[in-house]
């Protein structure tokens, strides 16, 4: 039989399964030693049945607080066969392959609390690397606590109590893992309130923990630049709101426009510019309608408009600006008609008719149905077209040695001397084109002479036949005059006439035989 004391040394079970509360144990069996010397008979029953009752709820209370590990657990002995420590003579004869098993127990457990370990220190070098312990507070504290106590179970090689140690330290890391957006959310926050009260320092700190927790965040680096200028711009807003508060909207509007500037994500800044600027809109807008209203009612319509469409910039659906623009339009219009109408008036007196219907037809481009400039635009039509008629003929006089062409000269004549008003400038194109008219009509006499033998024609007059003389009056113009004879060669002669001619005389006579 084995020594006891060899017993609890070999068994790993001794190593695990510690009364933790054994003091309590210890009390009431001092108080039972008390009562063994009032009552020596009992004295051996009593000591036993504490031992063991002290015994089974230790070992009940441990076991519901600190499970072992699995294999522990799957190779632990039932709580009834665990023997007080007290009475030595209880325990079973020492057995080898029991203690070989307790030894794998041992190593087991060891193994498991050191994978506890492994998974915490895992989990604890993630939240160093987002600068945990900068951040974490009392919860990271508390996550090193229990870590530094399961240490100390391990290196007292309790290891049950090592495993829960770090599962415990590791659920609270996990815990603060878990956090880390709320946290970054609380930080941005943070810094946010900070930049609006002007804390630069508090919001710079805000930010660069969020930076741990995120680097690179585009959003929390932008807010970094912000918090360098935030006191600056806090300074301008608010002497920014002074100067509106005294009505000097200018001033107000340029401290809001430059903390605008540095600082476009400011709030306060961004609503401060955009409201003064709206009020001295406003201002401006007041200012220009009662300018464009007064120059209404004194008829300086040009002026008036000018301002109204500046106001119109301001706030394009204003209805008074449209209604005034109507106005003022309506009356500028109606005085560039007068202007038009006053311009075609005299064009047509100096009988510049190009001119007038250049007038006429910018009346009618204005407002189409203007009497007075349709019929204006009909009248300087029909007298232009005249004009050039007649400087038609009078830059080609030979057009009217052509009959038809004659005819419509003196048609066109007729129609001039009917046209009214006739100014000097008409009276001078019907002098000349009566003068033109008058001469193709004057007739040249023309003595023809020839053989008696020859046949004689004249184109545009006809065949004249054989004669020895033959006398015919002819208007200005030139003519073709041709003999022919039987066994003699043709001839053909060119008969030019022009209106200051004299008579003229011309032989047509064959007399060149073939």
């Amino acid at each position: 039989m084995h020594d006891p004391k060899d017993t609890k040394s070999s068994d790993p079970r001794d190593t695990i399964i510690t009364p933790l509360r054994v003091t309590a144990g210890k009390e009431g069996h001092a108080s039972s030693d008390g009562r063994e010397k009032s009552l020596q008979p009992y004295a051996a029953v009593i000591l036993a049945l504490v031992i063991l009752i002290a015994g089974g709820l230790w070992l009940f209370s441990y076991l519901s607080k600190k499970p072992l590990a699995p294999d522990a657990v799957r190779n632990q002995q039932p709580v009834s066969e665990v023997k007080p420590q007290a009475q030595p003579a209880s325990i079973p004869p020492h057995d080898t392959s029991r203690g070989d098993e307790q030894a794998q127990d041992a190593g087991r457990a060891k193994e498991y609390s050191e994978q506890k370990l492994a998974d915490f220190l895992k989990i604890k070098k993630e939240l160093d690397s987002k600068g945990a312990a900068e951040w974490g507070g009392d919860p990271y504290q508390q996550l090193l606590e229990l870590s530094r106590a399961a240490d100390a179970s391990l290196m007292q090689e309790a290891y049950a109590d090592a495993a829960a140690g770090y599962a415990r330290a590791s659920a609270a890391a996990l815990s603060l893992k878990e956090g880390m957006p709320a946290v970054l959310h609380d930080m941005l926050d943070q810094g946010r309130r900070a930049i609006a009260e002007g804390n630069g320092k508090d919001a710079e700190r805000f930010f660069r923990l969020a930076l741990t927790i995120e680097p690179g965040n585009p959003a929390v680096l932008r807010d970094l630049e912000r918090a360098k200028n935030c006191e600056r711009v806090v300074q301008l807003v608010r002497s920014a709101a002074r100067h509106e508060a005294d009505s000097r909207l200018s001033r107000a509007l340029e401290d809001y426009e430059e903390a605008v500037r540095l600082d476009p994500a400011s709030e306060a800044a961004e609503a401060g510019s955009a409201r003064v600027a709206g009020l001295i809109a406003s201002r401006q807008f007041d200012e220009l309608m009662a300018g464009g209203i007064t120059a209404l009612h004194e008829n300086n319509y040009r002026q008036a408009r000018a301002l109204l469409l500046k106001a119109r910039v301001i706030r394009p659906d204003s209805p008074e600006v449209r209604d005034a623009l109507a106005q003022a339009d309506a009356a500028l219009k109606r005085m560039r008609i007068e202007e038009l109408r006053t311009r075609a008036d005299a064009a047509e007196q100096s009988e510049d008719w190009e001119q007038a219907l250049d007038a006429y037809q910018d009346v009618l481009t204005l407002d189409g149905s203007i009497q007075f400039a349709l019929q204006g635009k009909e009248r300087a039509l029909k007298r232009r077209k005249l004009e050039e008629g007649i400087k038609n003929y009078l830059a080609q006089p030979s057009l009217l040695e052509i009959d038809q062409s004659l005819n419509r000269a003196i048609a066109l004549l007729d129609e001039a001397r009917r046209a009214e008003p006739r100014g000097s400038r008409l009276s001078r194109l019907i002098t000349g084109l009566d003068s033109l008219v008058t001469a193709a009509r004057t007739t040249i006499a023309v003595i023809l002479v020839s053989d008696g033998m020859t046949e004689v024609a004249v184109y545009r007059v006809g065949k004249l036949g054989r004669f020895q003389s033959r006398k015919l009056d002819l208007r200005p113009g030139t003519y073709t005059v041709t003999g022919s004879r039987a066994g003699y060669k043709d001839v053909r002669h060119t008969l030019s006439i022009r209106p200051d001619s004299t008579a003229l005389h011309l032989t047509v006579a064959c007399n060149e035989k073939i």
